[in-house]
């Protein structure tokens, strides 16, 4: 028997990657590198061009007529790009600069949890994954990340209450995850299947499986906004490819540095 979310949760997820698709696609259509707007800009400089060159009479360069249509249409398109470039632009730099700090903030962690705990390097892996989406479905989006080696992608859509992270950003809490203990209580997919969807966190069998060389993961919500109004905007979780370590990452969760680099995140995305 293979265990499934349940069907809210899938559903949500659908639409999760739909606006994920939906995204990629209006990006690419009107963000700052537009194809779109570059070719209507060529459209409207021939255009212009045919005009100057007395191509056509003065009637088929009237608003109405084809060509007339095909100048405004092509200009309006080009100047909408340019207004878009300018705007797209501006927020890309600033998203750039601020995950650019974020991926220092990793730095510092993982800094922090290689020096204090003797953790060998290579298995620890620091990532924020920032909220994202609309409300109904949201999901965490990784904006930065730091490790010694290059871990795969899991492909797995994070959603709240999914996972380490999904949990940190639902309880609002600390969340400290021991691959072992899921293991001892789920040794395959059947015992698995047994398993609630809290005690399994979220999580379908096949990305359980896909999560085995993580042994040990801590994940700390961040949060922003106005004193009376802060939620959590992302998630820091730590990482360790070795086994046996967890303890040493919790106590680690208090510790000055960290909770300054937790601080320093918080402002980074309070401003982003």
């Amino acid at each position: 028997m293979n265990p499934r979310p349940s069907t809210s949760r899938r559903f949500s997820e659908f639409l999760i990657r739909r606006r994920i698709d939906l995204s990629e696609g209006l990006r690419r259509i009107l963000g700052p590198q537009s194809v779109l707007a570059g070719l209507a800009a060529v459209v409207y400089s021939v255009c212009q061009l045919l005009q100057r060159q007395d191509v056509g009479s003065d009637q088929d360069w009237e608003l109405w007529a084809p060509l007339g249509t095909l100048a405004f249409t092509s200009g309006a398109l080009a100047l909408i790009g340019v207004f878009v470039t300018a705007v797209g632009y501006a927020k890309l730099t600033k998203r750039r600069n601020a995950n650019d700090e974020l991926a220092t903030c990793c730095k510092g962690v993982w800094a922090v949890v290689v020096e204090e705990t003797g953790i060998n390097m290579k298995s620890v892996g620091v990532n924020i994954w920032a909220v994202k989406g609309l409300p109904g479905v949201r999901f965490l989006d990784r904006r930065a990340s730091f490790a010694i080696v290059p871990r795969p992608r899991t492909r797995i859509t994070w959603s709240k209450g999914k996972g380490a992270i999904g949990l940190a950003w639902t309880r609002d809490a600390a969340i400290a995850v021991d691959m072992r203990d899921l293991e001892s209580r789920a040794r395959n997919a059947a015992d698995f299947a047994q398993l609630t969807e809290d005690d399994r966190y979220g999580l379908s069998w096949e990305e359980m499986t896909r999560l085995r060389r993580y042994r040990s993961v801590l994940a700390l919500p961040l949060r922003a906004g106005k004193d009376n109004a802060m939620r959590v905007r992302a998630v820091l979780a730590v990482d360790l490819l070795e086994e046996g370590h967890l303890h040493k990452l919790n106590e680690l969760h208090d510790h000055p540095d960290i909770q300054g680099v937790l601080s320093t995140c918080e402002s980074v995305l309070g401003r982003s």
